[in-house]
């Protein structure tokens, strides 16, 4: 026996027909409490919308380093998250000219700021910045002269 299942969730009505007995099963679906709330909460923020969105404005100038934290720890724990936000930084930085000149400015004064307070990044960063130096003063004819 085949039964076909329908549902229409405006009017939270299911019909159920059998197919080799040509019957039709009607039975009215009560919304769950959840559902209920759901509904509610989308009915009250409709009704008071402009001022939900100037308290959710409020709220985050109050909490945005907490937010802008939890942001980054999401990103820093969760591989997924940080592929999209890795492939979306990418993007943003083929496309956007303004991007590209704002990011650089921003990764200047975070490396100025890491040079002075982690002593280990600046070790690293010297022994990189030696290691570049000399991988330039072999390839690059213009650049050798210019040390000379």
């Amino acid at each position: 026996m085949v039964l076909l299942h329908l549902s229409l969730q405006q009017i939270n009505l299911d019909i159920t027909y059998n197919v080799y007995e040509n019957t039709v099963i009607q039975s009215v679906k009560m919304p769950s409490k959840h559902r209920k709330r759901c509904q509610k909460k989308k009915t009250r923020y409709m009704a008071n919308s402009v001022k939900c969105k100037q308290q959710a404005k409020g709220t985050y100038k109050q909490n945005a380093g907490e937010v802008i934290e939890r942001a980054k720890l999401r990103q820093t724990s969760d591989a997924t998250c940080r592929k999209k936000n890795l492939a979306a930084h990418r993007l943003r930085l083929l496309q956007g000219e303004s991007y590209k000149e704002k990011n650089r400015g921003s990764s200047r004064i975070n490396t100025k700021r890491r040079l002075i307070e982690n002593e280990a990044y600046t070790i690293k960063n010297r022994e990189r910045a030696l290691v570049n130096i000399r991988r330039r003063l072999k390839e690059d004819d213009a650049y050798r002269k210019k040390e000379q």
